[in-house]
């Protein structure tokens, strides 16, 4: 990964990217045009370092909230009442490609979530040396997913099929270092020509 141009007071520099390629479509040519910024905005600290801008995506994986057969509980976490379950829920973790819209490969099984993400790993690029990579995952998880990591009964379940997590294989990043002053570009693909384009635009200023 190496470092692109030099910038000076833009903390909101990949906010002012991500407007510029939404406006010129530059996304949508290389993959999703789904966005994820990572917004760093202070004060300077180890980690509030760096702003990261996700590249257009070509795969995704989502969990949706699957029929649930059993009862829910009644009782109030307020006062003390948990209602526990002898196992946690399995989790279905649908894999997608990006071919001019989203489309659907397989579907993983796991008995949580933790052994749904490790069966993951064999579609992720082995990481190498050290620092900041590519090829890893980003996204959301909400709050209901805890059902996929405690053995919880709730009492008001989400609606059946809602999304409860969205991961990106995050491929391709644009790096804004605040401390440096930096921006660097990074892609798993060799000889990415979206990276040749931000590089362009970068130069040009």
């Amino acid at each position: 990964m190496n470092t692109i141009c030099v910038v000076n007071e833009r903390r909101c520099l990949t906010l002012d990217l991500l407007a510029f390629a939404r406006q010129n479509d530059l996304f949508r040519q290389y993959g999703a045009p789904d966005e994820l910024l990572l917004h760093s905005g202070g004060p300077h600290s180890d980690i509030s370092r760096r702003s990261l801008l996700m590249g257009p995506p070509t795969r995704r994986y989502i969990v949706r909230q699957q029929p649930v057969a059993e009862h829910s509980t009644t009782n109030s976490p307020l006062r003390g009442e948990i209602d526990l379950k002898s196992k946690l829920t399995p989790i279905q973790i649908h894999v997608e490609d990006w071919e001019d819209c989203w489309v659907h490969r397989e579907v993983i099984h796991g008995t949580d979530l933790a052994d749904g993400l490790r069966q993951l790993s064999p579609h992720l690029p082995i990481a190498n040396g050290f620092g900041f990579q590519s090829g890893g995952l980003a996204g959301l998880l909400t709050y209901d997913m805890v059902q996929h990591t405690e053995p919880l009964r709730f009492q008001h379940h989400p609606e059946e099929n809602s999304t409860l997590m969205i991961l990106y294989r995050s491929d391709r990043w644009i790096i804004h270092d605040h401390t440096e002053s930096t921006i660097e570009i990074t892609s798993s693909f060799n000889d990415d020509s979206w990276v040749s384009e931000i590089e362009q635009i970068l130069s040009n200023g």
